[in-house]
């Protein structure tokens, strides 16, 4: 559980900031109660894609990319979020990704 609470911080796991975080906001759910939003934490999923689909933004499921030029259906989006490991992003990205970063990816553990 700790381990959970301690991905809220945006910093390196184990670290002293991220366990930190994890005492304090661990302390204060137990304390206080843990929140829960009204509807579940899908309420929460929802309201986000709400939010991006009423700024123009799309949603697509189950489309197997293999190229990142399938995602673009014609136009230079500002923005493309995948859902799978670093791995994953330099095999579909090919070119498209300047070399230094691609051997980041390739590199990461």
């Amino acid at each position: 559980m700790i381990t959970g609470v301690s991905a809220h911080c945006i910093g390196s796991l184990p670290g002293l900031a991220t366990s930190g975080t994890a005492m304090l906001l661990g302390a204060h759910a137990h304390a206080r109660g843990w929140p829960i939003p009204v509807g579940g934490s899908q309420a929460i999923a929802n309201t986000m894609a709400d939010d991006l689909l009423d700024h123009g933004g799309d949603i697509v499921l189950n489309f197997p990319v293999t190229n990142l030029a399938e995602v673009r259906h014609g136009s230079r989006p500002k923005a493309v979020l995948f859902d799978l490991a670093p791995a994953g992003l330099a095999q579909i990205s090919g070119a498209e990704l300047p070399t230094s970063y691609l051997r980041k990816l390739a590199s990461f553990r």
